[in-house]
């Protein structure tokens, strides 16, 4: 879409701007505040306590430079050495550094499209949209998805920066080409899921190039992307020697149901099939009735909103083969999908047709707060319950004080509890209690070992295993009755 085509639906003044940037600044900030207390859940909790080794950081950044080891995570995971490193023992202050990406991201997505000549107030609807989707709700209710976070942001940033590149000088040009090249570097170590940044970058900074105001020569657009390239060949090579052989590491990363991540995605991202299947009618038929109008334009719009799907299917193409794939894996491709959404919709507004712009907006809108009545979001709201009736029932000076002369922490759950782990998994005691009590106080932590077992356990008899509960309130069928409570 030409400037001239988009100029009459930017931002009219200043008050008009202002509401769009603060209610998307908004949208970005409801899930990080709603979760800024969660406890540090499973393995989160010992990442956090690893990187106090120097030899960790070690190991971690020669494991970024070779690539020798399985699954591709080293460089997202040091967000939880940073937190750990600025923020000791606050656990606010440790959650607010693991949202900075994800509060980003959401930014990034507005930006990006409105680098694709989306209208404003269409881009921060479909931004804020994904903020608060399901996929981003089972991001924030979980620290470990620090990796989906940081790969979100970084692959965000990276597009973002492909769509701005213009004709400019060599030096320049060479810092552009090393930032995609740094981009690409963080995305491919985050995880699996942003392996599509390569291609999205190449095809995007190739889709822009034609742009009069950009003007790349191939050479020039060979130049930006040759060093991105060769990391990513580099990368997978040595990924795959390090993995081939690695236990387990071809069922967690293939060995899902395909058929049951399908359902899963529809599930988490749109509500329902019928939800989905209305969007794609629609879009359909607004995209054919828009491009009838065009013009000189019609090449530029069809391939950017074939962009967008594409990417989101290459997004989504991981998270269809791993193993129990939960909501924050679709958290990626829902991005890419709303962005095809976004440029339909503008289109509607730029050609008035306001009963398909209508439709697009209300279902996208529907769909997600279905999405949000189901028991799958209810249970990710309710961790804040759990995690506050946790700290409640056993961060108490007295319990604390009880582990001083004990060799376990055996935690009891409730049988019917479907994720026990998040609150009993640790390496030991350190990792859960490192927040309810000084740190001058919580050394003899580190040596007490954590036990999940049943109630009725011999171990709970043993003086040398202190009990203690992880209470579950009873979850309600929807989220719509727990927000009635």
């Amino acid at each position: 879409m030409s400037e001239s085509a988009t100029s009459e639906y930017k931002s009219g003044g200043r008050v008009e701007r202002v509401a769009i940037h603060l209610g998307l600044l908004l949208s970005a900030l409801v899930l990080p505040l709603a979760f800024i207390d969660l406890l540090p859940l499973s393995e989160f909790r010992d990442w956090l306590t690893f990187f106090q080794r120097p030899e960790v950081w070690q190991q971690n950044l020669g494991n970024l430079l070779t690539r020798e080891t399985t699954y591709s995570r080293n460089f997202s995971i040091m967000l939880a050495g940073v937190a750990d490193f600025a923020c000791a023992d606050n656990l606010r202050c440790v959650n607010a550094i693991a949202f900075a990406p994800q509060i980003l991201s959401v930014l990034l997505l507005y930006a990006l499209l409105r680098k694709l000549d989306v209208a404003p107030r269409v881009a921060a609807l479909f931004a804020s949209l994904w903020a608060i989707s399901v996929p981003m709700l089972a991001t924030a209710a979980w620290q470990a998805t620090i990796l989906d976070r940081v790969g979100m942001c970084v692959a965000l940033a990276g597009l973002w920066h492909a769509a701005s590149v213009s004709r400019q000088s060599n030096a320049r040009l060479v810092l552009a080409s090393m930032l995609q090249l740094l981009a690409c570097f963080a995305a491919l170590n985050s995880k699996e899921a942003y392996w599509f940044y390569p291609i999205a970058a190449v095809t995007l900074i190739a889709l822009m190039a034609g742009r009069e105001s950009r003007s790349l020569t191939r050479q020039q657009i060979a130049f930006l992307i040759a060093p991105m390239l060769l990391y990513s060949l580099w990368f997978a090579i040595r990924y795959a020697s390090a993995s081939m052989f690695a236990s387990g590491w071809g069922t967690h990363v293939g060995g899902g149901d395909v058929g049951k991540n399908l359902s899963r995605f529809v599930e988490y991202a749109f509500g329902s099939w019928f939800a989905l299947s209305l969007l794609i009618v629609m879009t359909a038929v607004a995209m054919g009735s828009a491009c009838t109008k065009l013009t000189r334009d019609r090449q530029t719009v069809a391939t950017r909103f074939l962009w967008f799907v594409a990417i989101a299917a290459l997004a989504y193409e991981p998270a269809s083969r791993t193993v129990a794939a939960s909501a924050y894996y679709f958290a990626p491709s829902l991005a890419f999908a709303f962005g095809a959404l976004a440029v339909v919709v503008t289109l509607c507004l730029q050609y008035r047709h306001r009963t398909l712009l209508t439709a697009i907006v209300v279902i996208s809108i529907a769909s997600q707060v279905y999405a949000h009545s189901k028991e799958a979001a209810a249970i990710l709201w309710e961790r804040r319950a759990q995690s506050a009736q946790f700290f409640a029932a056993n961060f108490l000076p007295a319990k604390v004080d009880l582990l001083r002369d004990a060799e376990a922490l055996c935690f009891t759950t409730d049988r019917h509890d479907p994720a026990p782990h998040f609150w009993t998994q640790a390496d030991s005691a350190y990792s859960i209690f490192r927040f309810a009590i000084t740190s001058e106080d919580n050394a003899y932590l580190r040596r007490v070992k954590v036990i999940h077992t049943r109630p009725d356990s011999p171990a709970i008899a043993s003086r040398e295993c202190v009990q203690m509960s992880v209470p579950y309130p009873a979850l309600p069928r929807n989220v719509f009755k727990w927000l009635s409570r």
